[in-house]
């Protein structure tokens, strides 16, 4: 399917044969920035948009609506406010036989 698209001239794939094009040089999307909220954050805040960012901006700062793209998502591991840590044991490499809990500061993510 791709390569018909890339060898098509028909003018109505034109942007889908940019965007292949794009993809297959690795000029891709770049991540800006990434926050994440705990959960009893989560309704005082609310959803962003794209024109919250846009508020945000310096003056001269030259961007638009349709260059951002923002993604509201909630992952909760099935537990909802409940941290998998808590629920997950580890085991010390020099006592094989003691379980432990980590604190979430004591995890990498």
């Amino acid at each position: 399917l791709l390569q018909s698209i890339e060898i098509s001239d028909h003018a109505g794939l034109q942007e889908a044969r940019n965007l292949i094009k794009r993809l297959r040089t690795r000029d891709l999307y770049r991540l800006a920035h990434e926050v994440r909220l705990p959960s009893h954050m989560l309704g005082v805040v609310g959803k962003v948009t794209e024109q919250d960012i846009i508020d945000c901006l310096n003056h001269g700062d030259d961007l638009s609506v349709h260059e951002i793209k923002v993604h509201n998502n909630s992952l909760n591991y099935a537990l909802q406010d409940k941290n998998p840590l808590n629920h997950v044991a580890f085991y010390l490499k020099d006592q094989p036989n003691t379980r432990v809990h980590l604190r979430a500061s004591e995890v990498s993510h």
